[in-house]
């Protein structure tokens, strides 16, 4: 592994020592992790230090327990940087906020329902782009608390709103296991032993704690097929569409539905409702 994004900077921010010694060092992980002060190490495993140093180069500032960054067009962003002990942020915040990958510079003119919430990354953004309401869905308990704690920290708990559950049409209560925040965006969530129970939730049961529906994103790892078969009706009360395939692009499922395909960045599809 050779990182070469991060360095000492002069207001005495603390970088990811590890990742920055092993950049102009021979010398493995395993020599640095057992050489590093305690004043030095800010994370545990090589993924959080990627995670958090690719987000230092990026323009990401640390300050307190939170990660920042001041944006042209939003203005300034927070978001937590450790939860229990552990990493609490995910890489996707470079992609929602930095990359804006669901932003078609179009107006919201209503109500979002964003299913796939993670650590509140994307409802925070949809709130901030002019979403009247965000009512998110995120099934893993750790990364939900995250996105609580995020929500307060931006000062939206007016705005946005995150459920801790699950699309599913078999069973009113799904039990699932738990992920820590580093990796959870793409965890597929299925049924499993565990003590953990999380509600279900279907489409039509969002749109009825909405005013104004206008906008639903779907970023599931997969659930967004069982919801295009299950939901096609409950679909249809939104104006757009955002969706994040994961095996074959349903554009005509969706097209079928009476939307039009009017973006499409990778896998990242936006859809408008005909006129």
């Amino acid at each position: 592994m050779k990182v070469e994004l991060v360095s000492y900077t002069k207001d005495g921010e603390r970088v990811v020592a590890i990742a920055s010694k092993m950049s102009r060092s021979r010398k493995g992980w395993d020599y640095h992790e057992k050489t590093m002060t305690d004043e030095e190490v800010e994370c545990k495993t090589q993924f959080e230090c990627f995670i958090l140093c690719f987000l230092k180069y990026h323009g990401w500032k640390t300050k307190d327990n939170y990660m920042y960054k001041n944006l042209e067009s939003l203005g300034s962003v927070k978001f937590l940087k450790y939860y229990k002990g552990k990493v609490a942020i995910e890489q996707t915040i470079h992609e929602v906020f930095d990359e804006q990958i669901y932003n078609d510079f179009r107006e919201i003119k209503g109500d979002v329902v964003d299913i796939g919430a993670g650590i509140g990354d994307s409802p925070i953004f949809f709130a901030l782009l002019g979403a009247s309401k965000v009512l998110g869905i995120e099934p893993l308990p750790t990364p939900y608390n995250v996105a609580l704690e995020n929500i307060k920290l931006n000062e939206l708990n007016n705005r946005v709103r995150v459920l801790n559950a699950i699309i599913n049409y078999e069973s009113r209560v799904v039990k699932i296991k738990d992920h820590d925040v580093v990796g959870s965006a793409g965890v597929y969530v299925r049924p499993q032993k565990s003590d953990i129970a999380v509600k279900s939730v279907t489409i039509s049961d969002l749109v009825r704690e909405l005013d104004n529906p206008f906008m639903i994103k779907m970023d599931c790892e997969g659930c967004e097929y069982d919801i295009l078969r299950h939901e096609k009706e409950s679909l249809k009360y939104f104006e757009k569409i955002i969706m994040e395939y994961h095996k074959k692009p349903p554009i005509k499922e969706v097209e079928e539905l009476g939307f039009s395909l009017t973006n499409k960045n990778g896998k990242i599809l936006i859809f408008y409702k005909k006129k």
